[in-house]
């Protein structure tokens, strides 16, 4: 309704009898609020209407005087009826009836269904009076569906939540003596005594830290799945498909919604609730995971790859590397003749064999002097040497130095007992 005379029409039809007939005392009624007496008023009137035809549980009393309490009342009963105006039954109380247009609107509310209800009432029978369909909690249901299990029966009006629950654990417990042990597992939080208070709040303090870690963890998986999604639409060819992708992963993340944050099946009553069997986790590759999971390409099996080796344990290690410097000595020195032999004193070798036949052949002139013997063998070993220098190290050197020299002085001996 747009305007004051519709309210006012509208309470004539419904026959309204008091002082928000009048227009001046309608619009006082609206600038006043819930503060005004003659809003009050008339508002009562209105839930009292609904609260006899409607048979609604909640009631606006129309003596109050409060009107904080006026407001929690209305908003109780607006909310039992279904109000489909939000700001009326959330938010803070104070800022629910605040302004001029919520609270006109609010009273072409309550008209408007105390005219249909009339009208509905009308139609149809007496025996068949209009109820309002009240909405069901799922705990509720939960206790509904228990004592319909245990066969308790629908329990009393009047009874207490102690004694309902008293009467189910002793019921409970009767079922359980007469089953089977293994038929329900043994709870996965064994307290053996009651806790205290203080270990109750460490243990909801542990359950939220736990809670937020594991909430974190959904979401960076869930964005993950999202970059990952987006990745694939960076190839030319599906960028046709973009949008096809994008209904169909949207369609995907509203299922994975609900799995977003722990809720209800992560609190501490979920926690009191689990039994053993839930630490049983599943192998990711066992049929009844896999059923879910698999894929054509998995049905692809990867034949067997041969063996190419390279493992170190089954080659023989490498032999030893020898100097050159100690073969070379084991096949003994260069030159070393012999002159105590005939021609060419038998043991001679090489250059060095040679020049000691020379000096058989030449009798006792060949070693008549000294210098002159020596000088084409030290030549000759001076020669040898110079061409090792350039393979061999310093060491080396030196020791095939001591032998070319002591092989000269062996000859240079050798030379004047021959000629003397």
């Amino acid at each position: 309704m747009e305007s004051e005379l519709d309210v006012i029409d509208s309470l004539n039809a419904l026959s309204y009898q008091g002082k928000c007939l009048q227009n001046d005392e309608l619009t006082r009624a609206l600038e006043g609020g819930t503060r005004s007496p003659e809003f009050r008023e008339v508002v009562a009137w209105l839930a009292q209407e609904l609260h006899i035809l409607r048979k609604t549980d909640e009631s606006v009393s129309k003596d109050c005087d409060d009107p904080s309490e006026f407001a929690m009342e209305l908003s109780a009963m607006l909310k039992e009826l279904g109000c489909p105006y939000s700001f009326f039954v959330t938010g803070p109380l104070s800022d629910r009836f605040e302004s001029r247009e919520h609270r006109l609107q609010l009273l072409d509310y309550l008209i408007t269904e105390l005219m249909t209800t009339k009208m509905y009432m009308k139609l149809k029978p007496a025996e068949q009076a209009y109820v309002i369909p009240k909405t069901e909690t799922n705990t509720a249901k939960a206790l509904e569906q228990l004592t319909k299990d245990l066969g308790l029966g629908k329990p009393p009006e009047n009874i207490t939540a102690k004694a309902f629950f008293d009467k189910l654990n002793f019921k409970l417990e009767e079922v359980m003596r007469t089953m089977k042990p293994g038929v329900v597992n043994e709870p996965l939080f064994r307290n053996t005594k009651s806790l205290s208070d203080k270990q109750w709040e460490q243990l909801e303090d542990i359950h939220r830290d736990l809670d937020e870690e594991y909430n974190l963890r959904r979401q960076m998986l869930l964005t993950r799945l999202d970059v990952t999604i987006q990745s694939f639409m960076w190839s030319d060819k599906m960028k046709s498909r973009e949008k096809e992708i994008d209904e169909k992963f949207q369609k995907k993340l509203l299922e994975l919604e609900r799995y977003k944050y722990g809720g209800m099946e992560t609190d501490i009553v979920a926690l009191l609730a689990a039994r053993a069997d839930l630490a049983i986790i599943e192998k990711t590759s066992s049929a009844n995971v896999r059923k879910n999971t698999g894929s054509k390409i998995h049905k692809h099996v990867i034949g067997r790859v041969p063996d190419r080796g390279g493992r170190a344990h089954e080659h023989a290690p490498p032999p030893p590397e020898m100097p050159s410097w100690q073969q070379q000595r084991s096949s003994g020195p260069q030159g070393g003749g012999n002159f105590r032999g005939g021609r060419g004193g038998g043991g001679g070798g090489g250059r060095g064999g040679q020049g000691g036949g020379r000096g058989g052949q030449g009798g006792g002139g060949g070693g008549g002097h000294w210098q002159q013997y020596t000088s084409q063998p030290q030549r000759q070993g001076h020669q040898q040497n110079q061409q090792h220098n350039q393979y061999q190290s310093q060491p080396q050197q030196q020791q095939q130095q001591q032998q070319v020299v002591h092989q000269l002085h062996s000859d240079a001996v050798a030379g004047n007992s021959f000629g003397t």
